[in-house]
């Protein structure tokens, strides 16, 4: 399987666990020479450590505040597979993706995603609570899964 990024010339190529070192080669030779040839970044990975990764990308979307599993899917079908990759988007595409949330909305989730990265990678002591983004807890009501959210692709 190959995932490719025009924007920013990248190809992700996903091989056979026990194909991983013929694809790389001998001290990357193989990925290194393809890579000049073509003028992209090319990341191979192991269909294991693939795998491992969009689950982890995917659960990370999930633990923001305000993104339920089915926001989650939009966002990650749409190449935002990571709270980190939200956290870097910007507010009007994640706008686009979907037809009826507002920039400000987007600009609230790409917050949330912001301060969910900063709080997983924070050591919590006893009595400290971070702060949530101004407007997450609109996100999180607008987004909960018992109130099915009406969030469609455009």
């Amino acid at each position: 399987m190959v995932v490719v990024d025009e924007d920013r010339k990248t190809l992700q190529v996903v091989v056979a666990n026990d194909q991983l070192s013929l694809a790389i080669g001998r001290g990357g030779q193989n990925v290194r020479l393809a890579s000049e040839l073509l003028g992209w970044r090319i990341d191979v990975k192991s269909e294991e450590k693939y795998a491992k990764m969009m689950e982890d990308g995917f659960q990370s979307l999930v633990a923001i505040d305000g993104i339920n599993n089915k926001i989650a899917d939009i966002l990650y079908e749409n190449d935002i597979g990571s709270a980190a990759e939200l956290a870097e988007a910007v507010p009007a595409d994640i706008a686009a993706i979907f037809t009826d949330l507002d920039l400000e909305t987007a600009e609230k989730m790409v917050e949330a995603a912001g301060l969910a990265i900063l709080k997983s990678g924070e050591e919590k002591s006893v009595g400290d609570s971070p702060e949530a983004a101004p407007g997450a807890a609109e996100v999180a009501a607008s987004a909960d899964d018992s109130a099915q959210p009406e969030v469609e692709t455009k």
